[in-house]
């Protein structure tokens, strides 16, 4: 068994990044460039007015100047600003030659039909958005590895690239095992629960706009379980196994994924909940054999799963955000492994209080129903008292 910190280590080195795919930029937000992004134009494209206003030459103020014309945005003017003159323009207009500055509408006192007073000296360069100030042709816009976000999107856009590439997210097979489990209401029988883990797996993995592959469950026998993990590797790239990774007497996961050449990575963490996990690969497919217990499924999804496939589509921050609160009473357990206890964090005008909800074990779900974070407890530590410090995981 090893520490949570060494199990971490070994799927961050482990998991690489993924294929890349382009997309259109419709479908990109939220997902990390697999390439830099080269400006194939100056931006602005051309010196444009920043304002409403009269497009002057500096050196004539302040006088009262005749206007010659008017530039609307998309318009081109006809003819170069003259001595004496000065042109109506609007935001995003193509300043004409010779103008040195944008003069706002509310700064200009109209004299007559045709003519403008302006009282003050203009600095040079005012109100002006100069061609290639913030791009130049072949300069580097965002480099591989940017998180795009809305404003990245916009950006690109204004550049007139429409389809990016990007790290593309894993093909996920999920699939459950257990004679136990059902998936009909009609099946249902003494003996019988309902299969719930892929469901929450699927909601989880919606966060990242993955939606999984997955069969129904399958029964504990060697050769069903040895199928369903030849089709799911044939389709994959991350096979999610749920049940069947301890040492029961019909746990067959770790077994039949030796016998298929799988190498064995790590089986089994010191913590609670989600001991047996295993975490092995063949090629280029991963494989993470889940315990069957609800709960212990989902805390490791958020503290491995979810990292390892956030590593694979090229985010350099994979880990759980993580913060500090305070306790808000009393919190009790055996020392040596590390704890995950489903809780409730709320700030208030102290910081942020962390409450651990009842229901704690494995196969219970309504702690996770309700929780917004994980608290996570030192293997170390035995005992916590209200108002100590706390180290919690947002979920």
């Amino acid at each position: 068994m090893i520490t949570v910190e060494e199990a971490k280590k070994i799927i961050s080195r482990t998991i690489p990044n993924g294929n890349s795919a382009r997309v259109s930029l419709q479908k990109a937000v939220g997902r990390i460039l697999a390439e830099d992004i080269v400006s194939p134009i100056d931006t602005p494209p051309f010196t444009s007015s920043a304002m409403d206003g009269y497009a002057v030459c500096h050196g004539d103020t302040p006088a009262c100047l005749k206007v010659v014309a008017c530039v609307a945005a998309g318009d081109i003017p006809k003819q170069p600003l003259q001595k004496g003159e000065a042109v109506r323009i609007m935001t995003g207009a193509m300043v004409p030659a010779n103008a040195t500055a944008i003069v706002p509408q509310e700064e200009v006192v109209k004299e007559g039909e045709n003519k403008i007073f302006i009282s003050r000296k203009i600095r040079p360069g005012e109100h002006i958005r100069r061609q290639g100030e913030e791009f130049k042709t072949g300069d580097l816009a965002l480099s591989k590895g940017t998180l795009l976000t809305p404003g990245g999107i916009g950006m690109i856009a204004s550049l007139g690239i429409h389809e990016v590439s990007v790290f593309a997210p894993p093909r996920i097979f999920i699939f459950s095992t257990g004679s136990e489990l059902v998936s009909d209401a009609r099946e249902i029988k003494p003996g019988k629960i309902f299969e719930s883990n892929s469901f929450a797996l699927q909601a989880a993995l919606q966060d990242l706009h993955i939606e999984a592959k997955q069969t129904p469950p399958i029964v504990d026998t060697k050769k069903a379980l040895r199928e369903s993990l030849r089709k799911a590797e044939e389709e994959s790239d991350f096979v999610f196994i749920s049940g069947g990774v301890s040492v029961g007497s019909f746990d067959f996961v770790k077994e039949v994924l030796t016998e298929m050449e799988v190498e064995t990575l790590f089986w089994g963490i010191a913590q609670k909940p989600g001991k047996p996990l295993f975490f092995g690969k063949r090629n280029r497919r991963f494989f993470f054999g889940l315990p069957g217990n609800p709960a212990s499924t989902l805390v490791c999804y958020y503290e491995y799963l979810r990292p390892a496939i956030l590593k694979w589509m090229g985010y350099e921050t994979v880990e759980p955000l993580s913060e500090k609160g305070r306790l808000k009473e009393n919190f009790f357990k055996k020392t040596g492994r590390v704890h995950f206890v489903r809780a409730i964090a709320q700030r208030n005008e102290k910081g942020l209080s962390v409450s651990p909800l009842s229901g704690q074990e494995s196969h219970r779900m309504n702690s996770f129903a309700t929780a917004n974070c994980l608290m996570v407890v030192p293997k170390e530590t035995e005992r916590l008292q209200p108002g100590e410090e706390v180290t919690i995981h947002w979920i």
